[in-house]
């Protein structure tokens, strides 16, 4: 009595095995890398203690700062990048990262070397390079701003 049920159930079985392996491929899947758009460029001389104005530039979502820098192993210098934008007549908001060069988190290549997480905006760009106390080195070469580009 029990075989005529058999087949069926055997069926069904295999109906949830397919079921499950297509599901969990779908689900196991990495969420995609986030595009990036190039937002502007240029370079740090080297000469000392350097604030860069990058203007007002569009930013979406996430905002990297990628740089290829060089300069003597005792350098020491302290990376700022900031992000203002203007909320009403007479204030606005910023955000801001930092990185000091003598922490081991510090990468003089990088690809993301600074990142911002920022509301799709205008927004008032500055990147420093401050020298710290009793440095007498610092660091030359060229980054790359990008901001998330959106579908």
């Amino acid at each position: 009595m029990h075989r005529s049920r058999s087949p069926l159930v055997l069926a069904l079985i295999a109906l949830l095995v397919v079921a499950a392996a297509v599901l969990a491929a779908g689900c196991s899947a990495d969420a995609p890398q986030p595009r990036w758009e190039k937002v502007t460029s240029g370079r740090f001389t080297g000469a000392g203690t350097e604030r860069l104005d990058l203007g007002t530039l569009y930013l979406t979502g996430q905002v990297r700062l990628a740089w290829d820098l060089s300069g003597p192993n005792d350098a020491r210098a302290e990376f700022t990048l900031e992000a203002m934008r203007s909320t009403g007549a007479n204030a606005s908001e910023g955000h801001g990262a930092s990185v000091r060069s003598w922490k081991e988190n510090f990468a003089p290549q990088s690809n993301a070397a600074l990142a911002l997480t920022l509301e799709p905006d205008n927004y008032r760009v500055t990147l420093t390079q401050r020298l710290s106390r009793g440095a007498s080195a610092d660091y030359a070469g060229t980054f790359t701003l990008y901001t998330q580009k959106l579908d």
